[in-house]
């Protein structure tokens, strides 16, 4: 359930294999799917003789499943290893059958009872699942990753009655810090003086802005639009 941060090179390296395996999948799973208009006996939708032959769909099942397929292969491998079987396993469980069970049936029967497409497509239609999933997670790392960029890099604190501002990393718990209208909350803290209205949006998605009094809780990075304000900290960066 947990996942590296990855760089930007490996994002796109990652990002470029998922689309070329997922082209090779399709390219070649196509002739293969087209053969169920002949086992369901759809007459009108032509489907070329070769396509029928068990030996031609042996290569693109081949192609399909041990090329675009590896990497179900490579993580059912370390799930075994790891003694944690996942869903590659049953990917690969489900295609090898399939697979096994066509090359009998073509070479020691001569069928076009096979299931070479079953193969195929279950990687195809995985992989395409695939390809949307890793696609999202890029956004959502990209999302946080802009979310941790908001966040303020310095704070005011009030020390025997002066004012020092400070680097953010600094900040202990405890700490009062003053807040100036117009300007982003530093860090998480209970308001101890002043009122004001505070846009939390990036946090709740809420457009309105919340009225903060004294004893109220502020959210580091929110926008206090107001007053000016004074907290006590109650959790640093870390927390």
């Amino acid at each position: 359930g947990y996942y590296p941060v990855k760089t930007d090179l490996e994002t796109k390296q990652n990002k470029r294999k998922d689309i070329i395996d997922l082209v090779i999948a399709t390219i070649f799973s196509m002739p293969l799917l087209w053969t169920m208009f002949e086992h369901l006996g759809i007459k009108f939708i032509y489907v070329p003789k070769i396509f029928m032959n068990g030996y031609f769909q042996l290569v693109l099942a081949t192609i399909v499943l041990f090329i675009s397929g590896r990497r179900f292969f490579i993580n059912t491998f370390y799930s075994i290893k790891n003694r944690s079987l996942g869903m590659d396993a049953l990917v690969v469980l489900g295609t090898l059958s399939a697979y096994i069970f066509s090359i009998y049936e073509t070479i020691f029967n001569n069928s076009e009872n096979l299931f070479f497409e079953t193969t195929a497509v279950i990687i195809w239609m995985v992989l395409i699942g695939n390809y949307f999933e890793h696609r999202i997670k890029e956004k959502t790392n990209i999302t946080l990753t802009n979310l941790l960029s908001l966040g303020a890099k310095e704070a005011i604190i009030i020390k025997d009655g002066k004012e020092t501002l400070v680097n953010i990393k600094d900040v202990k718990v405890g700490d009062i810090v003053l807040v100036k209208g117009y300007e982003k909350i530093p860090i998480d803290g209970k308001v101890i003086e002043g009122k004001t209205y505070v846009d939390e949006s990036m946090f709740t998605g809420e457009a309105m802005p919340q009225l903060k009094d004294v004893n109220d809780f502020v959210i580091g990075s929110s926008m206090n639009i107001l007053e000016t304000i004074k907290i006590e900290v109650t959790k640093v960066g870390s927390q």
